[in-house]
């Protein structure tokens, strides 16, 4: 499956942002970074703070998603453009590069329409 032939399923749209909305809140918000008609932004996803820290980084990884999901499709694109998204093998074929194998499926599971979640 190629990039242009993954269904795309709408997200918000990016960029995104991290917001700490008060020191003593428990939750960090993922916010849309552009402001709608009234001045308010959209919020993406609500993130734990955790004593730690790790929910500092998952809120920052979960605002990069937008940029990470645009670089993945340029990459397999641009892999499959050139023809670098298979390789020759000693027996004579062809076959998929595992990254750009591993990257189409993390595209797919990223546009899934699927509204299965973890139990």
């Amino acid at each position: 499956m190629t990039a242009d032939r993954i269904e795309k399923v709408p997200h918000t749209s990016g960029p995104w942002l991290v917001s700490d909305p008060h020191p003593r809140c428990t939750s960090l918000h993922v916010l849309q970074a552009e402001k709608d008609e009234v001045g308010a932004r959209a919020v993406v996803a609500e993130v734990a703070k955790l004593l730690d820290g790790t929910g500092h980084a998952n809120a920052r990884l979960i605002a990069a998603a937008p940029k990470l999901l645009e670089a993945l499709e340029s990459m397999v694109r641009w892999t499959e453009m050139h023809g670098l998204n298979t390789a020759e093998l000693i027996s004579g074929g062809r076959a998929e590069v595992p990254v750009v194998l591993n990257a189409r499926d993390a595209l797919e599971a990223a546009r899934s329409s699927s509204k299965e979640l973890a139990a």
